[in-house]
């Protein structure tokens, strides 16, 4: 088992292990080795989007740390665990550092935006002995663990995952694996690329392949924090859902819309149809609008649904088996 990487390389010829998206070996087609995805029973690919922010090897190597707290535990059981303490820390990160992040290029003192000095302070607070030396960072940074946007600015949604395993894993020390692929993608997302296609996974970086009108959506709602990108936040307040897109868009005059037409439009939702009112000089206004808003009825009301489709999501936490009293090392959501 390769616990440092989700991917392993092959030649070209063998069988795949999960084809679970053509997509993500589109880029590739030319080379004479691509990248599988690792068949992993603990962290099957169809939660790889659940995770987000988290890259896959942070998931994997907490979940085999947690394992290890819990031997007596199934896969299923160990999963559900994890990812309802996940779910809490990603609300919790995204809370956090939201501000900060929109600040990070402002003209201002580093412990106002997000910046390296700004994630020293912040990993210290959750840190067993509220410590953070400046050498454990540079050193995850060294091993790409922290990856950086520039000198001095950690890039956000990787700050995100690794404060949040900051959060989980109450051990000092040991709770990431050795290192972090450069290749690895930051996160992975759902996506479903026509209505009547199956739910499918895929790396953010790889958003660019699909069709224009294909709907994705994550649980992580700072993928909205890019700058490049649009992406429409679910949640109010303090109370963060998501976030959900089409995969295409355009600019208009300075603004960012969705590339999506009102005929595939309506294929998403029929019901818009009638919303729809017809009248010179504002057709496009109103296919945008009405976009957005098909975008928050297909996250309101489909998504439950669709994440249905992901295997091993109907244990119960209470069911997860616990250690004998006395038995349970410190660390891991403990």
């Amino acid at each position: 088992m390769v616990e440092n990487s989700s991917q392993v390389t092959r030649k070209r010829g063998r069988p795949r292990q999960h084809p679970i998206s053509s997509l993500y070996h589109r880029e590739a087609q030319g080379d004479v080795t691509e990248h599988i995805l690792l068949a992993d029973p603990l962290l099957p690919p169809a939660l790889y989007a659940e995770i987000a922010p988290l890259p896959v090897p942070f998931a994997h190597y907490a979940l085999t740390r947690l394992q290890k707290q819990l031997p007596h535990a199934s896969d299923t059981q160990l999963q559900m665990r994890f990812l309802t303490a996940l779910r809490e820390a990603r609300e919790t990160a995204f809370e956090v550092l939201d501000d900060f992040v929109r600040n990070r290029h402002e003209p201002i003192a580093p412990e106002l935006r997000l910046s390296t000095e700004w994630l020293l302070k912040e990993l210290a607070a959750y840190d067993p002995q509220r410590t953070m030396p400046d050498s454990t960072f540079k050193n995850w940074q060294k091993r790409g663990l922290i990856r950086m946007e520039a000198w001095g600015k950690p890039q956000p949604s990787n700050a995100a995952a690794v404060l949040m395993i900051r959060m989980l894993d109450r051990q000092k020390e040991h709770i990431f694996p050795f290192t972090l692929a450069a290749s690895e993608p930051d996160y992975w997302c759902y996506v479903k690329e026509y209505p009547t296609s199956s739910l499918d996974v895929l790396p953010i970086s790889h958003v660019h392949l699909l069709p224009p009108s294909a709907v994705i959506w994550t649980p992580w709602a700072g993928a909205c924090w890019g700058e490049q990108e649009r992406w429409h936040l679910m949640g109010e307040n303090e109370a963060s859902l998501g976030a959900i897109r089409f995969a295409g868009t355009k600019m208009i005059r300075g603004e960012r819309w969705w590339a999506v037409n009102w005929p595939t439009l309506t294929t998403w939702e029929p019901a818009i149809a009638s919303w729809y009112q017809s009248f010179p000089g504002h057709h496009d206004r109103q296919v945008e609008t009405l976009a957005s808003l098909v975008l928050e009825r297909l996250f309101l009301e489909r998504v439950p649904g669709w994440m249905t489709q992901i295997p091993h999501m109907s244990c119960r936490l209470d069911a997860v088996a616990q250690p004998e009293k006395g038995t349970r090392p410190d660390g891991f959501i403990s």
